[in-house]
């Protein structure tokens, strides 16, 4: 029993020194590389010149149901997909140029009927092709007929498989991520997932975009895996419809750049859906003015919540903040003042000028000036 014991503990100590060796050895090439004059790798995806997509990186599309957040993904394949010297619909989405990408589009929830080939005609039509098989640089498949247990491994499979074949970087859009797992809210599943994709990025030149819902009633993306994604990744966008002055939706959407590590962050982009075209378009300029004419003059709590991010970088005190709501909602200091006393006491989710969730803190002093600050939501927060 002593000899099996001391074997045991010689072992661990050569794992621990092997593991120690390679640490060393990433030590000893990141300070070769800090050393020098670090060239960026292009990004596969920009807007107005600015990255929205880079190499190596995990990005996200978060939504409610039924707000398109697959026709936006699709457009991005496109835009991947589209032949050099191709000009297409793209909402201002451009792929820099002279770079060839493998993607690689995974689908966990429409049938493979009807559904999912539609999907795929969507793509491709976009960039001029009737046939799939015409772009070698496609690949796709759906896990929904795969048993939940195993969808990690045949994702693992189909990926290998591709990179076998392609050495160019290598583009996969998860659609959605939350059912390539047993339990969204399970940390060990979620660390095991987003360490997979994680290493891809690092050594495969791989770039991830996950498609995840959120939660009902909530701009949170679902489970620990939509919180735990949102922190690793590099661009977090939010689409949805926006309310008008009845609080019911209208047919305006809105992609919000929620997080965008490496630039500073788009202003929101009005679209609408277009029936004609089954696409997401511009929207016409005198529909974002009137529905934001509605809501201006009712000013909602949620719309001034949404504002919020924008001028509490952390913090200012009642007057300034007054001010500035005011350019933007046409009310009253006092109406102003209960809308804000709402967004407080119920917790409203708030994303800083960095993405980073917060909720609104009033700091009201007798004898003092009344300050409101974006104070940031712990991870047990997010996750209840």
């Amino acid at each position: 029993m002593e000899v099996n014991k001391n074997l045991s503990t010689i072992s661990q100590s050569s794992q621990l020194a092997l593991r120690l060796v390679k640490l060393k050895e990433i030590e000893q090439r990141v300070a070769n590389i800090a050393a020098g004059s670090i060239i960026f790798s292009p990004a596969l995806i920009t807007k107005d010149g600015v990255p929205i997509i880079r190499r190596g990186t995990i990005n996200i599309i978060q939504g409610r149901q039924g707000s398109h957040k697959s026709r936006l993904a699709e457009l991005l394949c496109s835009v991947l997909l589209c032949p050099e010297g191709k000009t297409i619909e793209s909402l201002g989405f451009e792929k820099v140029e002279n770079q060839k990408v493998t993607v690689a589009y995974v689908d966990t929830e429409r049938n493979q009927a009807e559904e999912f080939p539609s999907a795929i005609q969507s793509v491709i039509s976009k960039v001029g092709f009737s046939d799939p098989k015409q772009i070698p640089d496609f690949r796709f498949t759906s896990l929904k007929n795969s048993e939940r247990v195993n969808r990690l491994d045949d994702l693992k499979v189909f990926i290998n498989d591709i990179r076998g074949e392609s050495s160019y970087p290598l583009f996969v859009l998860l659609d959605v991520v939350t059912d390539c797992m047993l339990n969204f809210n399970d940390l060990t599943e979620t660390m095991k997932l987003l360490d997979y994709i994680g290493k891809l990025c690092e050594t495969f030149d791989a770039t991830f975009l996950l498609v995840i819902h959120e939660n009902p009633g909530s701009d949170k993306a679902r489970g620990h895996l939509g919180s735990e994604s949102v922190n690793k990744s590099a661009t977090v966008m939010h689409i949805g419809f926006e309310k008008g002055s009845n609080g019911e939706y209208t047919e305006l959407l809105q992609l919000k750049f929620i997080k965008q590590r490496h630039a500073k962050r788009f202003a929101p982009i009005p679209l609408i859906f277009s029936q004609d075209t089954m696409s997401l378009e511009i929207a016409d300029p005198a529909l974002v003015k009137s529905i934001a004419d509605q809501r201006r003059s009712k000013a909602s709590v949620n719309d001034i919540a949404a504002t919020l991010g924008k001028y509490l970088k952390p913090k200012l005190e009642q007057k300034e903040l007054l001010a500035v709501l005011n350019s933007d909602f046409n009310c009253s200091a006092n109406t102003m003042k209960t809308r804000l006393e709402e967004v407080e006491r119920n917790f409203m989710q708030i994303n800083n000028e960095h993405g980073v969730a917060c909720n609104l803190k009033i700091i009201s002093t007798n004898g003092k000036t009344t300050v409101y600050e974006l104070s940031e939501i712990g991870m047990v927060d997010l996750l209840q």
